[in-house]
């Protein structure tokens, strides 16, 4: 009977002894959990996001140094990637889309201007009938229509807005020279060709647009 009460209570003992120490355990365990800030994601998913779960997982991990920023969640992250500015669109092409111009002034213009082939060039004039020279016919035949140009060759390179050969297209008007200055200037009729008043000797007439070198091509009217 002795021997059994003995074994019991060395039994009790160990219980008692088994359950401080499992507590003391726990309790230091406790002491040494702490809840750092991690920005891996990596390893917040290989978690499940639990950042307790992780540490109570790995008792053998040292507490490091972590930066003082605050957690960022995957959401976090992508709503940053919204706000963050697109590369801005950059447009070149500054010439307007043939079909939306006013073909039907521009013909009106180029009709016009064709009447007066074979009247005569004369510098300094303006009169469509009894004599321009290139920039004058230009300009009246302009201010037929209620449009006002610049009297000189030079002056009209800098009229309405540039634009490239390749764009060209019916009442542009082309500026021509050699060595960069400006010297001439010309009505485009389409199909490449121009109507001008060229030369005394030549008159008002039509050409191909290749007559000299090309400085610049300048749009009046979309």
């Amino acid at each position: 009977m002795k021997k059994v009460i003995n074994i019991t209570l060395i039994i009790l003992n160990i219980i008692v002894i088994t359950n401080v120490m499992a507590i003391t355990l726990q309790e230091q365990a406790n002491d040494k959990l702490e809840i750092y800030e991690i920005k891996n994601i990596d390893a917040l998913d290989k978690f499940n996001g639990n950042v307790v779960e992780f540490y109570i997982t790995h008792h053998s991990l040292e507490k490091q140094e972590i930066s003082e920023e605050p957690i960022e969640t995957l959401e976090e992250i992508e709503a940053q990637e919204d706000l963050e500015p697109e590369e801005p669109q950059v447009i070149y092409d500054i010439n307007p889309v043939k079909y939306d111009r006013n073909y039907e002034i521009l013909n009106n213009i180029v009709e016009f201007a064709k009447q007066f082939v074979g009247n005569p060039y004369v510098y300094g004039g303006t009169s469509l009938t009894n004599g321009a020279d290139c920039s004058g016919f230009i300009q009246s035949i302009y201010l037929n229509f209620g449009i006002s140009l610049s009297r000189s060759a030079l002056s009209q390179s800098y009229d309405g807005y540039g634009i490239s050969v390749d764009n060209i297209d019916k009442g542009d008007i082309i500026s021509y020279g050699y060595d960069g200055q400006v010297s001439h200037s010309a009505l485009y009729i389409g199909d490449g060709m121009i109507i001008h008043a060229s030369t005394p000797e030549g008159g008002i007439r039509i050409d191909s647009m290749y007559i000299m070198p090309i400085i610049t091509v300048r749009r009046i009217i979309d």
